[in-house]
């Protein structure tokens, strides 16, 4: 039963992610989760994984200082008077075309746009 609920679940998510329900998501779907379930069939040994309360807590708390610390990073950068980064964009390579690339793919050369 709980095999069947997880494929269900698995499915239901796969034709979210598509954003339509159509006959082509739904089998793709059961497809990935059948895939899925075979890949990584589980013990049966009861729930895979248990939160526990205070490392979540921890962790949480780990995120947001190191979420803050990186934006303050980013503003301090943004904000200095001469800033250690270069601005602008790099440009490197012959500027041609690679051959596995199709004609009309953009890249920074004008000459190899299409008309």
């Amino acid at each position: 039963m709980r095999r069947l609920l997880a494929t269900a679940w698995l499915v239901i998510v796969w034709v979210a992610l598509w954003g339509q329900l159509s006959w082509a998501n739904l089998l793709g779907g059961v497809a990935v989760a059948l895939l899925i379930g075979l890949a990584f069939p589980g013990t049966g040994a009861g729930p895979a994984g248990r939160v526990r309360p205070l490392p979540a807590v921890h962790f949480a708390g780990w995120f947001a200082y190191k979420l803050v610390e990186a934006t303050l990073a980013v503003s301090l950068e943004v904000l200095r008077a001469h800033p250690r980064i270069a601005g602008g964009s790099s440009r490197s390579g012959s500027g041609t075309c690679p051959p596995a690339l199709p004609p009309w793919w953009p890249t920074s050369s004008p000459s190899h746009r299409a008309p």
